[in-house]
């Protein structure tokens, strides 16, 4: 006897909360198309379908899908209360992930744990002492088995401690460590968080080998589209620099660099850029550490991501983390500053384009319109309409922009004028200055002695 879609609802709503929660992603896929392509699906199930899509977008990483998920959740009139809140704390979430400028949000003491530890996570990352302050002291007593209150509150006092080595931090450890014995039978997602966070704990306070075991176990239970087995890629590849294993982490960070520019996680991508800005640092490449360390602050400051910027602060070379500058003065000059992308598939072109600029040179090759459109998913055509809708510049304008941006950095790492120029795709250092003088109106000396 076949069960009628109808009485199947429940369960598979239910089935789906489940595989959520565990992180299933193949499970949550399969119960999301069957509750999808159920026509006769009442408008307040559908609304915590949908609720159900954009947290599994998140889950996966696809995180301007989700944008538009929660976004047109909260367009949408007489949607529940409820559903509204999830929607927006999901909205805020992706935002972070993508470095969004911060949003005020309510206080809401009755949230679920799982919300209650991404507050403490977006405080730490934020650096915003006096919330994550209000948002720790209720956790004090948190119980290990409570894991995403426990490994928030573990990681809220490191994070508010002046210095990170002391009995704070320690304790800190402890606790950390207890949270994961205690999540050891409660799932593989509160046991790859509360792995995550020991790992990060570990290499700041503890032992960097037992940190990247951590993160390591993080990553096996976690399905690797995952953001956060992407984001513990990114904290190894950091540990893996302290412990001078560079090749390894050199890797890593490549792989990590790779997936979050495709997605728009900004963040990881932000962590990625610092940890390879040290590779060519410690391989003798100047002008790529510096390019690298200038697109991660350029990440970072959109989101006003101090906290984090505090641990990656030897990475990105920063005298004073807070000051959220480099050493070196050479900024991008704001006569080649491009809008930030509202497509996301032009956000990955320019992130493409940056990248190889970065990584290979001028390499005509990589950065053709056809291998651009390839990289986007679109034709050539397409790509160039959408460019300059966006941007407001050509195709070919935002290359040579790039270009030059990638030039003046290098050249303010002290690396010969010549060099650079043939690197980047000019004959030698007169035609650069030509083609600089003739974009902005400026000339190279003028921009850097400002």
């Amino acid at each position: 006897m076949s069960i009628e879609p109808a009485e199947r609802r429940p369960r598979l709503l239910k089935l789906l909360g489940w595989a959520l929660t565990d992180f299933d992603v193949p499970a949550t896929r399969s119960y999301l198309e069957e509750l999808e392509a159920d026509r006769g699906l009442p408008a307040g199930w559908q609304a915590q379908v949908a609720l159900h899509r954009g947290a599994f977008e998140v889950l996966a990483g696809r995180l301007a899908r989700a944008t538009r998920v929660f976004r047109g959740l909260l367009d949408t009139p007489d949607l529940p209360e409820p559903v509204r809140a999830e929607a927006a704390r999901g909205l805020t979430l992706v935002g972070f992930e993508q470095l969004a400028p911060p949003t005020a949000s309510r206080s809401e003491d009755h949230k679920a744990t799982f919300w209650r530890f991404i507050d403490v996570l977006i405080a730490c990352e934020r650096g915003e002492r006096g919330d994550l302050d209000r948002l720790v002291r209720p956790l004090d007593r948190a119980p290990p088995r409570s894991t995403y209150l426990a490994t928030a509150h573990a990681l809220g006092r490191v994070a508010l401690a002046e210095e990170w080595q002391g009995s704070g931090g320690l304790s800190s450890l402890v606790e950390a460590r207890a949270a994961v014995e205690a999540a050891a039978d409660q799932g593989p997602a509160r046991l790859a968080t509360a792995c995550w966070i020991l790992g990060v704990l570990e290499g700041l306070v503890g032992s960097r080998e037992r940190g990247v075991a951590a993160l390591l176990e993080a990553e096996r239970l976690l399905h690797p589209d995952t953001f956060q087995a992407l984001s513990a890629r990114g904290e190894r590849a950091l540990l893996l620099l302290e412990m001078n294993a560079t090749d390894r982490a050199a890797v890593l960070a490549s792989e990590v660099l790779e997936h979050a520019e495709y997605r728009g996680a900004h963040l990881r991508a932000a962590v990625a850029h610092a940890a390879l800005a040290e590779v060519a640092r410690r391989r003798s490449r100047p002008g790529e550490a510096e390019s690298r360390s200038l697109r991660a602050l350029e990440l970072l400051r959109s989101g006003d991501a101090r906290g984090i910027l505090r641990r990656l602060g030897p990475a990105l070379g920063l005298e004073d983390a807070g000051a959220l500058a480099p050493i070196s003065h050479n900024a991008r000059p704001a006569s080649l500053e491009v809008p930030a992308p509202s497509d996301p598939r032009v956000e990955r072109v320019l992130a493409r384009i940056r990248a190889v600029l970065v990584e290979e040179g001028n390499r005509a090759n990589a950065l053709s319109a056809a291998a651009l459109a390839r990289h986007a998913g679109w034709s050539r055509e397409h790509l160039t309409r959408s460019v300059t809708r966006d941007l407001g510049m050509s195709l070919r304008e935002l290359i040579v922009r790039e270009r030059l941006a990638a030039a003046v950095a290098r050249l303010g790492a002290e690396e010969p004028a010549d060099a650079v120029a043939l690197a980047l795709g000019w004959s030698d250092a007169r035609a650069l200055r030509r083609t600089l003088l003739r974009v902005t109106g400026t000339r190279l000396r003028e921009l850097r002695s400002g």
